[in-house]
This record gives structure tokens, C-alpha cells and sequence, in this order.
């Protein structure tokens, strides 16, 4: 297991380097974003430069 999860309670930033990702407070089932979400995409967000991203099972894409 990955020693972040069990320590930190999310991956590091991978724009700042600083913050952890969080589950994103809009987690909203908007219809453009449902389909996304059946394929398995979540929404975070960091926690200390408040970037978003959508990260996959291997994959991590910054929103906006």
C-alpha cells in the first residue's frame, strides 16, 4: 500500500508539491460530468494552492 494513504490521507500535489488532494466539495452529479464519473473519475482538490484535478485509477488531469 502506498505510504501516503496510510499516513498523509492523500496523495501530494503534483502542481505545488506542498498540499494533499482532498475529495473536491462540488462532487455534484452534473449531467456533463456524470458520464466521467461512470468511468471511474473523481474530482479533488488540494487542500494549499486549491488547484483541481480528476484523477483515475493511474491517471491524474488538472481541471480547468
Amino acid at each position: 500500500m502506498l505510504s501516503w494513504l496510510k499516513t498523509k490521507g492523500g496523495p501530494p500535489c503534483p502542481k505545488c508539491g506542498e498540499g494533499r488532494l482532498r475529495a473536491s466539495g462540488e462532487l455534484e452529479w452534473r449531467e456533463e460530468k456524470s458520464f466521467d464519473a461512470f468511468l471511474g473519475f473523481r474530482e479533488y482538490e488540494c487542500d494549499r494552492c486549491g488547484r483541481r484535478f480528476r484523477a483515475h485509477v493511474v491517471t491524474l488531469h488538472e481541471e480547468g
